[in-house]
């Protein structure tokens, strides 16, 4: 190689400069040599130095050191004397031998050096060639390696980035799923030939998600790749979600024949995302949280940074009690420093620089309860407890500190205000009622409070100070206590100082000698940490007790009224269907018919009284009676209650005494209610007095008070009875009461009532068999008391006025019992009655007949009585019909909600025939 490249300059000064450096060489070495191996020495090392020559210069170099060697051996070894002539024969033919020689030789290595030159030229071509043909061969298996590369990255790619790949055929706007990946079966557990037999890929799809499928696919017809979510139903019908990729596959003219898409399998990637979103907000509710606290403890907490010495956070409550801004970002000392803060030891010592808590703790140091006493440009001396330490990696390191510290004047005063709130407690345990002590885990009392002090001072119980230190459980274990419950109180409350109960109650008599008393026993577990605490409570439940007695015996009060009202509503109702059915026969003359509809009319009234004494005593009972009072003549109340009474007392063959002693008795009163108290107690008279008894009323002033005592020698009253006679539903236990019937309210009703008119009254009996009287007291009238307005209105039950004939009617009630009667009533009369049964046909056929008066029923479905009135209101043609609510309630809030709604009248169930010809009346004298 070093041949070829002799062709440039530069190599070849460099040949030459080699062949004379050789000589140079060759010349040195024979001549100081020459004294030992003499005169043909250097010769020798000339032969090698023109070798050397020629071998890497070729003939040019090799024949320049042959040359010049002989000269330097004529004048330095031949001729020592410095000439260049050469006269001794033998150094001649020497010479000529060398220079043959050397010549030769450094032909031959011309000769040579030029063939090796030529085949290095050949072998480089050669090579070259090779390496050519290598370069191609090389350059086409990488294209191909990377093409295969390509290809198998393109594969992984897909494999990585997707669970499975698919291709939908189009045919017209539908898509047929022609392949699926093997990702597919392990996913959904179908094969393709299960979805296609299934009937294609809709059918495993989630019914709410197949029109964002055919959106893709419309897409993809449009030439439009798409990015969605779907779910789809495998096999085991679970719901897994899928996200797709696809892209329009086109032909070789660019024509869209199908799309191909890559899914991946995203179930769990979606529940990862609701836990991670569900995590974050818990992550922030909980940085939020902690924020919170640092912003609320009352404690000033300063965290450091350990690598950098700095503060990296702190709570407003530091800066509060300090008045020190704690700038992140700076160090202790330069807080300290900028606000002049100078810090002194519980034994007076300054801190230096270096040796403050928050320092020390980032050199590993745990500081704890450290008294300061810091003053600084803000704030006067503050005495405070610093508490700081490190804050460690997984290896030990302190990468922070954290120093908290308060003012311990806020101490004291928590201190103070536990001592307070101990105190408070103190007092509002004495404040209470039960009697209460504080056991030890032994079961040793502790503490007491006042109540149960005072329990035993009424009780002269001065055992051990109320008992402080005895232990309360030995009484009960003691085999000399009298009370087989002991045991049981004593292992109830070992279990609850044990913990394995949350409480243990007792109930148990205490009675003594002036009264019956019932006590509770409370045994409860503190619920905080240090010794075992319980609290024993006793608390007086003799009350509590008789409210449940009352209670109960209510309730049985109860469940008699039921009994006895229905019995009551039975016997009206038995021979009104007895009736009912004598009016069927054909038999039946007009003497029967008129003696049954006689019957109908009384057990109809009967059943009237009933219902309307249940409203009274709810009304009264419920405060919602209005009295309408008057200045009324007892004397003739009297009389109308002896008449209303009569036909009962007749028919039992009782003797009446009716005694006015004053003959001016006047009281102001409403004389409706005072009859219906009168009545009430006479008929009660009468009948709870055996046949042919004696019932006295008698009348008579006794100062400014009117008295009135009804006393008869019926069964009488029991003492144990007489105090709840008055009660509601109250019936007296007596074999021979229920016969007579009642529903054990009418007492109840006559009390409120007379107190209602500021009066009282009371009952007494000698006992069983031995009658009773009653007695009513009411204030006597004064004079300047007038007489008050008087209801007015159908509704009071006044007689109407005569009707002429020919009134247009429309009856609407949804009980088609109740309007086809009441319309059958008013025809017989002379009347022209429509009916409707709802309220729409009510509307419509009001619209059509033009009624001059409605009797509308409030309690209908769909339509309510108050919607038609309102309806029948609003239309101008219906100015002048009479209105009149006809309806089984008669409340005062429900008279107002007629009266809003636009009746004219408001008529409670079962109307009178009276008020009900008053409104055809009125109504037609409107219409004249």
């Amino acid at each position: 190689m070093l041949a070829c490249r002799s062709l440039t300059a530069h190599f070849v000064i460099a040949h030459y400069v080699i062949a004379v450096a050789s000589m140079l060489v060759a010349i040195s070495v024979g001549v100081f040599f020459e004294p030992t191996f003499g005169d043909g020495f250097p010769f020798a090392t000339m032969i090698v130095a023109v070798m050397i020559s020629g071998w890497y210069g070729g003939f040019g170099p090799g024949l320049v050191t042959a040359l010049s060697g002989a000269v330097a051996l004529i004048v330095l070894v031949l001729n020592p004397e410095g000439w260049l002539s050469v006269s001794d024969v033998e150094s001649q033919a020497g010479l000529l031998a060398y220079l043959v020689v050397t010549v030769g030789m450094a032909t031959v290595c011309g000769f040579m050096r030029r063939a090796v030159c030529r085949a290095e030229q050949r072998t480089a071509e050669v090579v070259r060639a090779l390496e050519e043909k290598l370069l191609v061969e090389r350059s086409l298996n990488r294209t191909a390696t990377q093409l295969e590369r390509s290809d198998a990255f393109h594969r992984l790619v897909t494999e990585l980035t997707s669970d499975f790949t698919f291709r939908l055929a189009l045919n017209g706007q539908d898509g047929k799923l022609d392949y699926v990946s093997p990702g597919f079966v392990s996913i959904t557990g179908y094969t393709l030939e299960q979805v296609q037999e299934r009937g294609g890929w809709q059918s495993i799809l989630h019914p709410d998600d197949v029109s964002i499928a055919v959106r893709t696919l419309q897409l993809a017809i449009a030439g439009t790749p798409d990015r969605s979510e779907l779910r789809i139903i495998n096999r085991q019908s679970q719901t897994c979600w899928i996200r797709y990729l696809t892209q329009p596959q086109r032909s070789p003219t660019g024509e869209v024949t199908g799309l191909v898409g890559a899914a991946q399998h995203i179930t769990e990637q979606r529940r990862l995302e609701v836990d991670r979103l569900q995590l974050l907000s818990e992550l922030a509710e909980k940085s939020a949280f902690i924020e919170a606290v640092l912003g609320q403890v009352p404690v000033g907490i300063v965290v450091a940074d350990a690598a950098t010495g700095s503060l990296v956070t702190t709570n407003r409550e530091a800066q509060r009690v300090t008045g020190i801004d704690y700038q992140t970002g700076l160090s202790i000392d330069e807080v300290y420093s900028s606000n002049s803060c100078h810090g002194y030891r519980a034994d007076g010592s300054e801190y230096s620089s270096g040796h403050w808590p928050m320092q020390r703790a980032l050199r590993g140091e745990v500081i704890h309860d450290e008294k300061v006493t810091l003053t600084s440009q803000h704030r006067g001396p503050l005495h405070l407890s610093f508490n700081a330490g490190p804050i460690t990696d997984r290896e030990g390191n302190v990468i922070a500190a954290v120093t908290v510290f308060h003012d311990e004047s806020q101490r004291r005063l928590s201190e103070e205000q536990v001592r307070e709130s101990q105190r408070f407690l103190r007092c509002s345990l004495d404040s209470l009622s039960s009697h209460i002590a504080v056991l030890d885990e032994t079961g040793c009392i502790l503490e007491v409070n006042e109540a149960w002090r005072r329990f035993g001072d009424e009780n002269n119980f001065s055992y051990f100070a109320y008992g402080v230190g005895s232990n309360y459980l030995a009484p009960f274990e003691s085999e000399t206590l009298q009370c087989g419950d002991g045991p049981s109180i004593a292992s109830g409350i070992r279990d609850v100082i044990a913990g394995k109960r949350e409480m243990f109650e007792f109930e148990y008599p205490c009675h003594s000698p002036t009264e019956q008393r019932w006590f509770l026993l409370r045994v409860t577990r503190f619920k905080t940490p240090g010794p075992t605490r319980v609290v024993i409570a006793h608390e007086n439940v003799t009350k509590l007790r008789e409210a449940m007695d009352l209670l109960r015996e209510a309730d049985r009060r109860k469940d008699e009224f039921l009994a006895t009202l229905a019995h009551e509503l039975r016997n009206p109702l038995a021979p009104i269907c007895n009736a009912v059915q004598i009016l069927k026969l054909p038999q039946c003359d007009e003497h029967s018919r008129y003696k049954t509809l006689e019957m109908i009319e009384r057990q109809a009234s009967q059943l009237t009284r009933l219902v309307d004494d249940l409203l009274d005593v709810s009304r009264v009972m419920r405060g919602k009676i209005q009295l309408r009072r008057e200045r009324v003549d007892l004397t003739s109340v009297l009389l109308q209650a002896v008449e209303t009474s009569e036909p009962l007392i007749r028919s039992k063959q009782h003797t009446l005494d009716l005694e006015c002693v004053d003959q001016d008795l006047h009281v102001y009163a409403d004389p409706i209610r005072l009859l219906q108290i009168l009545c009430n107690l006479i008929t009660n008279a009468a009948k709870y007095t055996e046949p042919q008894g004696v019932i006295k009323v008698k009348a008579c002033s006794e100062g400014n008070s009117v008295v009135i005592r009804i006393r008869d020698n019926g069964i009488g009253i029991h003492a144990d009875q007489l105090h709840g006679i008055f009660d509601l539903f109250m019936q007296v236990d007596h074999a021979t009461t229920r016969a007579q019937g009642g529903l054990g309210i009418g007492l109840t009703l006559v009390k409120n009532l007379v107190e209602l008119h500021e009066g009282s009254v009371r009952v007494s009996s000698a006992g069983l068999g031995h009658g009773s009287e009653f007695t009513v007291r009411m204030p006597l009238a004064k004079p300047e008391e007038s007489k008050a307005d008087q209801p007015h209105g159908p509704a009071s039950g006044e007689t109407g006025r005569a009707t002429s004939q020919g009134c247009r009617v429309l009856v609407v009630d949804d009980n088609r019992d109740a309007a086809n009667s009441l319309a059958l009533l008013l025809r017989s009369l002379g009347h022209n009655v429509f009916v409707a049964h709802c309220g729409q046909s009510a509307l419509g056929m009001a619209a059509d007949s033009r009624p001059d008066v409605v009797f509308l029923d409030i309690g209908m479905p769909a339509m309510d009585g108050y919607e038609v009135a309102r309806r029948l209101r609003a239309d101008p043609a219906n100015e002048e019909i009479c209105l009149a609510a006809l309806t089984g309630w008669g409340q005062a809030e429900d008279r107002r909600r007629t009266a809003e709604a636009g009746f004219d009248y408001h008529i409670v169930k079962p109307p009178e025939l009276s008020v009900l010809l008053n409104v055809i009346g009125e109504a037609q004298s409107i219409k004249r």
